[in-house]
């Protein structure tokens, strides 16, 4: 039992390394700001100086 559990744990770390993995790729791809992609156009000129 203990052994299933900790395969079971292994897997979803490795799931969730790559999950991060491909996010982060996928953001820093993005032209810009990853964060101003994320908020939408409508506050681009909120937030501007």
């Amino acid at each position: 039992m203990i052994a299933f559990a900790l395969r079971r744990f292994a897997g979803f770390a490795v799931t969730l390394l790559v999950a991060a993995l491909v996010i982060f790729v996928l953001l820093d791809l993005l032209p810009g700001d990853p964060a101003q992609f994320i908020l939408g156009l409508r506050h681009q000129k909120r937030f501007a100086s």
